[in-house]
């Protein structure tokens, strides 16, 4: 399990949340606009 964050072309931060195992994406996601501001966030169970 893993901290991942996913950017945008620009740098700025996309995506932000954990990884287990084979990239499964867990627990609570964050996602951004180019701005930076949240836009949703999201729970992933296994």
């Amino acid at each position: 399990m893993g901290l991942a964050k996913t950017f945008y072309e620009d740098g700025s931060v996309k995506a932000e949340g954990n990884f287990e195992h084979l990239r499964i994406k867990v627990g609570w996601w964050k996602f951004y606009d180019r701005k930076g501001n949240v836009i949703s966030k999201r729970f992933f169970t296994r």
